[in-house]
């Protein structure tokens, strides 16, 4: 969330993208483990995701500009859509694929009960990421002007 949020579309994506290629050739990044088999395991389809809601979750979040109450509520609802509820889209299949189990239990064990975490994480995102954008807008994080992909050009006062 944090990744797509402060970095924008372009970074966040690569950003979560390094850690999944550095997780597959065997970085102990996730959960003190890495290689193939924690990609291909039971958590792989939620993982594989990252990249691609970090993406998304930067290209809305981008266009919410201002600070009122409003600001926060959408990027609220971008945090839960693309940073929650997108990674259960591959990963609730895959935890079905992997374990064996029925589309019921592979919902009772890997989407009901990460839905209020899911929900807090959101929020806290919110939070961090308002304040810190005030300070330090995407543009001068990642040195690329927002409406044309480029970096931004100095002023002519000529």
């Amino acid at each position: 969330m944090l990744a797509g949020g402060l970095l924008g579309p372009r970074y966040g994506f690569f950003s979560m993208f390094i850690v999944v290629a550095l997780t597959a050739i065997g970085f102990p990044l996730l959960h003190g483990q890495g290689g193939l088999g924690v990609l291909l395991g039971y958590t792989g389809g939620y993982v594989w995701m990252w990249p691609i809601a970090a993406l998304m979750i930067g290209l809305t979040t981008q266009r919410i500009r201002s600070n009122n109450t409003l600001s926060y509520i959408l990027i609220f609802l971008s945090m839960e859509v693309f940073g929650s509820l997108i990674l259960y889209i591959t990963g609730v299949p895959w935890l079905m694929h992997v374990v064996g189990l029925s589309f019921e239990k592979a919902m009772i064990g890997g989407f009901y009960p990460f839905l209020l975490g899911d929900a807090m994480k959101a929020v806290a995102a919110t939070l961090i990421i308002i304040p810190i954008r005030r300070i330090f807008p995407i543009e001068r994080l990642t040195g690329e002007s927002i409406s044309q992909g480029t970096a931004p050009r100095t002023p002519n006062y000529s």
